[in-house]
């Protein structure tokens, strides 16, 4: 047992033959169904490699054709967002009583369940990167909904709008909450976490011990007491003033559990900020003018580009996926094509059909 535990061929799915060279029939019968069932071949794949089905392009994006449309697969994109989006994270999420007396830790697997319901809307309703960023639609119910301001009845969770002041996934209750303090809003890691995974954003660690910022102030704002930590004239003004804080200030408006806000501590709230995309410094007020001008950027359609082909293809990109990469981001900002359509992009791509150049895949 610990010998087999330690060999590459149970880390790895090995893939036989030189670099770039075509995977057999079974090879691609494995990768398909790891991807999209997330297990391994079933006896009617094993029989399409063995007819030949599979050696051909045009077969294989056939039978992915008809398996992404399998509940199997649904479950298969979900673990991709899941793990893109960090939902897992979202049980933790905890909050300080006396500030929040609503919030109880039993509410935070339904808080993930909402998101993981939208994701999956997504997915089976043919939609892209845009509606993740800019659909109002969510899940709520009766525990869920007053911390929306709607109205849902019943434990089951439902579809309901959230207006515009909550564009996309990142204005949802879970990523608010689990970006949040136990008193404030954590606009820092709201920053973070959107320039990385949205934006791809190469934000280097800072050097030496991150040091806690400070308490409120009195008459003070947690704007204000973010800025004077880390804006403009301090040690971390290069990359939070320009690109973490910006993004992270727009969300301003939701407290540590996510609930919209007017004031804080007796001040009005500023979500106004800007941000570098690739026509320059673009101004933007809140997270309404953010999030579509994120949905409209060709970074972030390239950004999850990347996440989407690095799924598809089990290994890490590098420089001979710049074609795929590029194939992908303009069919997602130009065409605005699918979340599905995308993967089958993937499917389609030679480097699928391939040898992988790291030997196999995890």
């Amino acid at each position: 047992i610990e010998a087999m535990l330690q060999s590459p061929h149970f880390v790895y799915r090995t893939e036989l033959g030189d670099d770039g060279a075509a995977l057999s029939g079974y090879e691609v019968a494995a990768k398909l169904s790891f991807l999209l069932r997330n297990t391994t071949p079933n006896d009617e794949l094993l029989d399409a490699a063995a007819a030949g089905d599979l050696d051909e392009s045009g077969g294989v994006l056939a039978i992915a054709r008809e398996m992404l449309e399998a509940p199997d697969a649904a479950e298969a994109i979900g673990r991709f967002h899941g793990e893109l989006f960090g939902l897992d994270r979202y049980l933790s999420i905890a909050k300080d009583p006396s500030a929040f007396p609503e919030h109880d830790e039993a509410l935070n697997p339904t808080l993930a369940r909402a998101e993981e319901l939208f994701l999956d809307r997504l997915f089976r309703d043919g939609l892209g990167l845009e509606e993740l960023l800019t659909s109002t639609v969510a899940y709520a119910n009766e525990e869920l909904a007053p911390f929306y301001g709607v109205e849902a009845s019943g434990p089951e969770l439902q579809e309901v709008d959230l207006g515009p002041e909550r564009p996309g996934l990142f204005t949802r209750l879970g990523f608010l909450a689990y970006n949040g303090t136990l008193r404030d809003p954590d606009s820092i890691h709201r920053g973070v976490e959107i320039n990385r995974t949205m934006l791809c954003a190469s934000l280097s660690p800072p050097p030496g011990i991150i040091p806690a910022l400070p308490n409120v102030e009195p008459g003070q704002t947690n704007r204000e007491r973010v800025n004077a930590h880390t804006g403009p004239g301090t040690c971390g003004a290069g990359c939070h003033a320009t690109i973490i804080n910006p993004i992270g200030f727009a969300f301003e408006n939701f407290d540590a559990m996510g609930q919209l806000r007017d004031t804080d501590n007796g001040k009005p709230i500023d979500t106004s900020g800007e941000y570098v995309f690739g026509e320059g410094l673009v101004a933007f007020d809140g997270a309404a003018e953010l999030m579509p001008l994120i949905a409209a950027s060709p970074r972030a359609h390239a950004c999850y580009a990347r996440h989407i082909a690095e799924f598809g293809l089990g290994r890490d990109i590098d420089d001979q996926d710049r074609t795929l990469i590029d194939g992908l981001q303009r069919a997602s900002v130009l065409d605005k094509e699918s979340i599905k359509e995308l993967l089958m992009a993937v499917v389609a791509s030679p480097a699928f059909g391939q040898r992988s150049p790291v030997g196999g895949a995890l």
